[in-house]
């Protein structure tokens, strides 16, 4: 065997082998060129580095390839695994190591564009004619496909189309000059109307440009280009070159130390989100330094023409890993570099927004209420091959049938759900950055009027929700006990009973608490933003219990189990010689608010087929005033002290003799 014969010889199918080495080894071996459509080849890291230390061109290109993507790809765990690189006659896919992330190199020379698969006998082939056009989210190829997929949603769906709106009290007008130069200012509008886009970004932790009380004469004469975060900046390219002049952005239109200001505006948020031409969300960026666009191009050397040739490299989109992970998803790309979808704040923007655009790590993805498209074309594919829908187009849908309770009862706990394993900064902006679909929902009037993240229709239903996990309690007050909005942000809220596989419809559920007054007063004029205080007159039947503890608090026991918040379910209630656990709405309240052995309530909410579901309470200083801890869902709470006619012994449930009792939850 020839000595410089290497690793990525199998991927030259294409080359010729007057042009490129591999093939012409290959060739004198008595290998035809081409053996077959498909030709794939793994190596480990140590291997590939061997191949790049002998100079192997091919090899250096795929290093460098793996470089742009992963950081510090020398030493990358990635790297510790395979690389598995596929070769077809017109693509060459790479796929590295134990998350399998898959990438596509490919050269954009203008050879042959016409047939990607044509082999260009003048050189080594073994990267083709790139079969995805010039890369990028920031090129005209990729503007041009924004303006198709916004003229198509605006031409021809129906759900779509609305009247031109008016412009939102203060916009960034972009005030192109010429070229790619910019002189934006803050504009303040008397009720004109016009077409702008709004734009859904993380803010991060490093500070960027804002609007306060001392700025705004200055902001409304000029806002200087640099000054503008990368994110903004980029966002103001992609406003123009959608044809359009304004920009809404939270952090320069709203004033940000003016009290007043910030409620009035960010009441109007739902509206300024759902009257936009378009939203431009940054997806990829954790902060405003990541910007909107992805671009990866290596230029490197053709080492037989000597002449410079350009190569694309491109992570393909994997969007959707299985119908599980997509039910629980905002978001229908696989990839776990997407930081907008870890906020709390963006998740209504995305939801209310007629239309968006999606600036993701690897492509742009576009979706409104009636469609779903991308640059690689393939996710409306995916999304269909497992018969599914993205929480934007659940949304849409539940919004039709809007008078049919229970599926407006299901489509709220799916956007509970994903909301409240999302993160904020500020925790006061619970409510605040859920107001805007909690007014759209309210509107529809059939759950009744909205109560801290719960509606009022059916209230003992919206008590049962679920969190697990051990977090620290809130610094300061933003909800009552009873509501999960009291929870930290960045757990997720469950409700089994509206589970869309497990769950039971409405007439299986047997409410069993009578709600006799509702005190809700509310931190400022927005109906269904933050509160003050709150608490709700409760009359059901409930049973003292004693509270008890499934672990040693101080002491760590064998194996490590005791001493853990983290041993799930932590608590119990005992009653007679019966015991059941139940789920603790945090570790840290619990502890902070009780003593081993103490005596709790067990409020019976509702029962679903004989099977009770109750709150677990805590009394205050306060006479009949109790503090939710925890929940028992589906419990078998029965003990054998009854006896029927004919002398069988039969079970009755805690709750069967329980007289009622008049409560007040804070």
């Amino acid at each position: 065997m020839p000595s410089s014969l290497c690793i990525c010889r199998p991927l030259h199918i294409t080359c010729a082998p007057e042009s490129c080495k591999q093939a012409s080894i290959l060739a004198v071996e008595g290998h035809s060129t081409i053996t077959s459509d498909t030709v794939e080849v793994s190596f480990t890291k140590k291997e590939l580095a061997e191949a790049v230390k002998s100079g192997c061109p091919t090899c250096i290109i795929i290093r460098r390839s793996i470089g742009i993507y992963i950081e510090n790809a020398t030493n990358s765990e990635h790297l510790r695994r395979d690389i598995t690189v596929s070769r077809w006659k017109d693509r060459l896919r790479m796929v590295i190591g134990i998350d399998r992330i898959p990438f596509e190199i490919f050269n954009s020379g203008e050879e042959n564009r016409e047939d990607p698969r044509t082999v260009n006998t003048n050189r080594c082939q073994v990267f083709p004619l790139g079969n995805y056009g010039p890369f990028g989210t920031s090129t005209e190829p990729a503007y041009a496909a924004c303006r198709k997929w916004i003229e198509d949603c605006v031409t021809d769906h129906p759900a779509c189309k609305s009247e031109r709106p008016e412009l939102p009290r203060r916009v960034i007008a972009i005030g192109h000059t010429g070229g790619k130069n910019f002189s934006p200012y803050l504009y303040e509008s008397s009720g004109e109307m016009g077409s702008y886009a709004a734009l859904s970004h993380c803010w991060g932790t490093t500070q960027i440009i804002t609007t306060t009380t001392s700025t705004l004469s200055q902001r409304k004469m000029h806002v200087p280009f640099e000054s503008l975060s990368r994110t903004f900046q980029d966002a103001i390219h992609i406003t123009h070159n959608l044809g359009l002049k304004y920009l809404w952005i939270d952090s320069l239109c709203i004033i940000q130390d003016d009290l007043h200001d910030w409620e009035t505006e960010s009441k109007k948020m739902a509206a300024i989100y759902q009257s936009s031409h378009v939203t431009i969300c940054a997806a990829k960026s954790e902060d405003g330094n990541g910007g909107c666009f992805a671009d990866a191009t290596l230029h490197e050397t053709d080492p037989f023409s000597g002449s410079d040739i350009e190569v694309h490299v491109r992570k393909c989109p994997r969007h959707i890993i299985s119908e599980a992970m997509f039910s629980y998803s905002s978001f229908f790309h696989s990839s776990g570099n997407l930081p907008l979808f870890t906020r709390a704040w963006t998740f209504q923007e995305e939801l209310l927004a007629t239309r968006v655009l999606y600036y993701c790590a690897d492509e742009i993805v576009f979706q409104c209420k009636a469609n779903i498209d991308c640059q690689c074309g393939r996710i409306s594919t995916h999304i269909a091959e497992i018969g599914d829908r993205t929480a934007k187009q659940q949304y849409e849908a539940a919004l039709i049938d809007h008078r049919d309770a229970q599926n407006l009862q299901i489509q709220w706990y799916r956007i509970i759900r994903q909301y409240s394993a999302r993160n904020l900064t500020k925790e006061s902006d619970r409510l605040p950055a859920l107001s805007g679909l909690a007014g759209v929902f309210q509107s529809k009037t059939v759950l009744g009027r909205f109560l801290a993240g719960l509606w009022t229709h059916d209230l003992p239903l919206w008590l049962t929700w679920v969190v697990w996990g051990s977090h620290p309690p809130l610094e300061r007050y933003v909800a009552p006990s009873w509501s999960w909005v009291s929870v930290l942000s960045g757990n997720q809220i469950c409700y089994p009973l509206l589970e869309e596989d497990g769950g039971v419809s409405n007439d299986k559920v047997e409410n069993e608490l009578c709600i006799s007054g509702i005190h809700y007063e509310l931190a400022s004029s927005d109906p269904t933003g933050a509160i003050s205080s709150a608490f709700l007159l409760v009359k059901g039947k409930a049973v003292k219990a004693r509270l008890v503890y499934n672990y040693d608090p101080v002491t760590p026991g064998a194996g490590g189990g005791g001493g853990s918040l983290l041993v799930l379910p932590p608590f119990g209630v005992s009653l007679g010689d019966k015991q059941v656990d139940f789920t603790c709405d945090s570790s840290y309240r619990v502890i902070n608010l009780t003593t081993e052995g103490q005596d709790v309530w067990c409020l019976r909410l509702l029962t679903v087929k004989k099977r009770d579901f109750f709150l677990v309470l805590v009394p205050t200083s306060n006479e009949h005033e109790y503090v939710r801890v925890g929940i028992k869902h589906d419990a078998d709470v029965e003990y054998g002290n009854g006896t029927s006619l004919d002398g069988i012994p039969q079970s009755q449930s805690w709750f069967d003799d329980a007289e009622e009792k008049e409560m007040k939850l804070i």
